[in-house]
């Protein structure tokens, strides 16, 4: 069986009970097609169960939660402090304006200690030296990382790959029949407009959700929807 699942940014973790309802089934047979937070989980909840896993993931978001926000963008309903969120925009503006990424992968290894056994999660990145999509393999180690290697977050992982969460939000290549498909898209309806940058995210968001809508409806999958 295998399960495609992911999530833009924080919205992975809105995929967190579908993963925990597959694994707890032990099936040997499962394979995870993932990308950013969903994957990272998945590998967590493989090597520590739910408890510990979630605790790990909780701590990781809470480190770096002021980056994911600032990606994510303000949701209707937000209550914000405008004069720092605006100050804080442009901290970050001017810290990928002279850098590859705002933080360095070290940063990550506190929570990717003990991860030692095998996995069922493949990552979906991107190999910027191809210009191609591909599924990164290899040890619980190396995969989270590939899941983590968030585009401007994190230096690409092994200075080539990038994670699709930010650019397909949910993994939508090597889709064959028979695959079950996890719909974790964001509801762009509630994301709050305040400059014409984010005007032309948000359209290039739409964009990237129609091709994935427009990919799955091609394919006969199994969709679960969150």
């Amino acid at each position: 069986m295998r399960i495609h699942v992911g999530g833009y940014g924080l919205q992975g973790l809105a995929a967190i009970p579908v993963i925990e309802k597959f694994l707890s089934k032990k099936d040997k047979n499962l394979e995870i097609i993932a990308n950013g937070l969903a994957g990272f989980y998945a590998i967590l909840f493989e090597n520590f169960g739910s408890e510990k896993a979630r605790e790990k993931i909780n701590s990781f978001v809470k480190k770096f939660e002021s980056t994911f926000r600032v990606i994510n963008r303000v949701q209707k309903g937000e209550e914000i402090d405008k004069r720092k969120a605006r100050k804080k925009k442009i901290k970050y503006c001017v810290l990928w304006s002279t850098s590859i990424a705002i933080h360095e992968r070290k940063e990550i290894e506190e929570f990717l200690g003990d991860l030692n056994i095998n996995t069922c999660v493949k990552a979906e990145v991107i190999n910027l030296e191809k210009q191609t999509v591909e599924l990164y393999e290899g040890s619980s180690y190396n995969v989270a990382k590939a899941c983590l290697a968030f585009p401007g977050v994190f230096p690409p992982f092994k200075g080539k790959y990038v994670n699709t969460t930010y650019l397909s939000q949910i993994p939508v290549s090597f889709i064959e029949d028979g695959d079950i498909v996890v719909l974790n898209f964001r509801d762009l309806p509630q994301i709050k407009f305040e400059s014409a940058s984010e005007i032309l995210l948000q359209a290039m968001e739409c964009r990237m959700i129609e091709f994935a809508k427009r990919v799955l409806k091609s394919k006969n999958v199994e969709k679960i929807e969150i």
